[in-house]
């Protein structure tokens, strides 16, 4: 809430944040472009957030104690998108190609929007084949395959329907990726095509902790050996689960702190000798002081305090959390 300058009145007003295609129904109008926009930009592989306010007046203690969480997100206004920018880490590459050479199946299971994860899968060369399809809800019980570009569309079926050799060409044709919402789908409606489908899936993108755990429990049912690699809270689950289960933490670098310390350890003996000399030199001489030194000596301690700060930024402490505790293995890096 705020107060009204000039008066005592308080108004309060709710923000949101969240997936476009979530947050859709809950503004009251969107751009023309605005699915255009954010799917454009999902497909280039950026992050995107929409982000809406409302203004709900004012309100007394009691009423707004009394507000659902329905009535706040309900009625907003479309404020716009939050694009976000997340590079590979430089090793990634290299891995992916190492485990793909020597006979693994790669999959990547995320919260992201499916298009973000089918680009960053291209990028890293686990989904190699020209055209991506993604498991989309036509209508209530029927759903199709659709190219990330939507220019191909394919009906969703069985081998029995397809038949043995069109089902074969199907799956090494096109990468694959499975939303949360259509993974359940296929677990509940359609289990025995789920079970031929996901040792094929590149991807499963929107997906829950719940089924991220779902998918490592249905590939070991289904004879396979599973490694997890998460590093939060969302994939302990699934690495509890897995045959083998990583979880990857961040350090903070050892040996910066180390060489300052010997930096300074050096550092000390000459600045006592040097202001001894200064001491026995100027002992006699008294001096007004310079207000250029008392701004330069300012500036230094701001340009300390600054580079103090940013050092407390980058270093990364790490804590044993939920996923290292659930999974045998972690990596430090």
């Amino acid at each position: 809430g705020y107060t009204v300058p000039g008066t005592s009145e308080t108004r309060y007003i709710a923000t949101i944040k969240g997936a476009p295609e979530t947050l859709k129904s809950m503004f009251v109008g969107v751009p023309e472009d605005y699915d255009k926009n954010y799917l454009s930009l999902s497909r280039r592989g950026a992050r995107v957030l929409a982000l809406g306010w409302r203004d709900l007046g004012s309100l007394s203690h009691q009423s707004l104690k009394e507000l659902t969480r329905e009535q706040v997100e309900a009625e907003a206004q479309f404020a716009g998108f939050v694009i976000i920018s997340c590079p590979l880490k430089p090793d990634s590459k290299s891995v992916i190609k190492e485990l793909v050479g020597s006979s693994h199946q790669v999959a990547m299971i995320t919260g992201d929007n499916p298009l973000t994860a089918c680009h960053v899968a291209r990028q890293l060369r686990f989904s190699r084949n020209p055209t991506t399809v993604i498991l989309t809800s036509v209508s209530p019980g029927e759903w199709t395959w659709r190219s990330v570009d939507e220019k191909e569309v394919f009906p969703l079926t069985s081998p029995k329907q397809l038949g043995y050799n069109q089902w074969k060409k199907f799956v090494s044709s096109y990468d694959m990726c499975i939303t949360g919402e259509g993974l359940a789908y296929l677990l509940n409606e359609k289990i025995d095509i789920a079970h031929r489908l996901l040792p094929h899936v590149r991807v499963f993108a929107r997906v829950n902790p719940k089924q991220k755990e779902a998918v490592i429990t249905t590939l070991k049912h289904l004879g396979y050996h599973t490694l997890m690699c998460g590093d939060g809270t969302n994939d302990v689950g699934a690495l509890k689960h897995a045959h083998v289960g990583v979880a990857i933490l961040s350090s903070n670098p050892p040996k910066k702190k180390k060489e300052k310390e010997e930096e300074k350890e050096k550092a000390e003996p000459d600045k006592f000798d040097k202001l001894k000399r200064e001491g026995k030199m100027k002992r006699n001489e008294v001096r007004r002081p310079d207000p250029k030194d008392r701004l330069s000596a300012r500036h230094a301690q701001l340009q300390k305090m600054m580079q103090e700060l940013q050092e407390a930024e980058e270093m990364q402490i790490v804590k044993l959390g939920d996923a290292s505790i659930a999974a045998p293995f972690t990596s430090k890096q």
